[in-house]
């Protein structure tokens, strides 16, 4: 059996593109407060996710 558990910097990049793109979905070019509040919760969770998963 192979080992598929991911290692902390491959974590925290799949986090940061998810993250990226789901605040460029929700958001316009000009709302950089917003894309950075979208962009840091969906970051938050996702890598909570994930290190929960890779367990």
């Amino acid at each position: 059996m192979y080992d598929t558990r991911l290692d902390l910097s491959q974590i925290k990049d799949l986090s940061d593109y998810i993250a990226r793109r789901k605040a460029t979905s929700l958001t316009q070019p000009l709302e950089t407060d917003k894309f950075i509040e979208d962009y840091m919760k969906t970051y938050s969770d996702v890598l909570t996710k994930l290190l929960d998963l890779n367990k």
